[in-house]
């Protein structure tokens, strides 16, 4: 289950986090462990192309770093495969909950979702759009409802990081040109968030009944 209020605070020991602490400590975290993800698939010698068993593998790889990066006696999250939603059938890849002994709370406040780059044959564009479209699942708000803030990981098999970013955003351009009722517009479109790694992005997405949802987007090469 999801967070029921953004604006609630949560309890972890004697501290009182807000929504927005929390969600940037998951980014930082990302922020520091993503990158390692291409190097513990090619350690523990998997290679398969099944996206759901990357997802398994992902999520295995966060809770393992987790032990590293957090005081597991402060703060720690906990990252969930195929996360369920209730009264939905869209269920997110992954959904970040905290993990912390002394949380109050074991609802899920954060959404993962993860594309291949290429998809398979026939969902060309589904990082973007279509029934299992990432983006399109957000701005729908069959993924983060009820959320300000989610991420997407893109597992890039074939071509580069600036080849990608240029087509999907080019998909953006043309949805913009041809289907009103989501509002595709430019801030749909990915944009470089930091100078320093060139695979991490962000975008905002409005929704038809709340507020915009920022996405992170965090591509690894594997």
């Amino acid at each position: 289950m999801i967070c029921n209020s953004l604006d609630r605070t949560i309890a972890i020991g004697d501290k009182r986090l807000d929504y927005k602490t929390i969600v940037y400590k998951v980014v930082d975290f990302l922020d520091h462990t993503i990158d390692g993800f291409p190097q513990y698939l090619s350690d523990s010698g998997f290679n398969e192309e099944i996206e759901k068993r990357i997802n398994e593998m992902l999520a295995t790889y966060l809770n393992n770093c987790t032990t590293d990066f957090f005081d597991i006696d402060t703060f720690r999250f906990s990252f969930i495969k195929d996360t369920s939603i209730e009264s939905s059938n869209y269920n997110p890849d992954i959904g970040v909950m905290l993990g912390n002994k002394m949380a109050s709370t074991t609802n899920s406040f954060f959404h993962i979702e993860c594309k291949r780059l290429p998809a398979r044959s026939g969902h060309e564009r589904e990082y973007v759009q279509g029934k299992q479209g990432g983006i399109q699942r957000f701005k729908e708000g069959n993924h983060g409802k009820g959320l300000n803030y989610s991420a997407m990981v893109g597992y890039v098999q074939s071509g580069s990081v600036n080849e990608w970013l240029e087509k999907i955003n080019s998909w953006v351009d043309e949805l913009n040109r041809i289907i009103r009722d989501l509002s595709w517009v430019n801030e749909d479109k990915l944009k470089l968030r930091s100078r320093s790694n060139q695979h991490f992005f962000i975008s905002t997405h409005s929704r038809k009944k709340s507020k915009p949802i920022v996405l992170y987007h965090y591509w690894v090469e594997i």
